[in-house]
């Protein structure tokens, strides 16, 4: 189940481009409880559960769960239980041809 549901309208048009990707086993407790990321920053639970909220939205992450968080967000996080997830941070490129096809509308002044 995705924790924090985004536009899919919007997102149409962009691709994701992984930055940095680690994997946790069995973590004890977070190195963080709180951060901000310039970044997106996924967090796909393979075992246990935490909670988390990230803006004003809250919730509870287990097995199977993948949260996101958008850049510059504050994302604060706390473990119920010894958690096995991964950890990827992305950028959200917009696609080429959706570029292309905005630049050529402007240049033939279409909307």
């Amino acid at each position: 189940m995705v924790k924090l549901i985004l536009d899919s309208k919007t997102l149409q048009n962009y691709v994701p481009s992984v930055i940095y990707l680690a994997h946790w086993k069995e973590k004890q407790r977070f190195v963080f409880e709180e951060d901000v990321h310039p970044k997106w920053v996924l967090f796909a639970v393979e075992k246990g559960e935490f909670e988390f909220s990230i803006g004003d939205k809250k919730g509870v992450a287990q097995v199977g769960d993948l949260v996101f968080c958008p850049p510059n967000t504050p994302f604060k996080r706390k473990l119920i239980e010894p958690l096995s997830f991964f950890c990827i941070y992305f950028r959200m490129g917009i696609k080429k041809r959706v570029l292309i096809r905005s630049v050529v509308t402007k240049a033939i002044g279409r909307r």
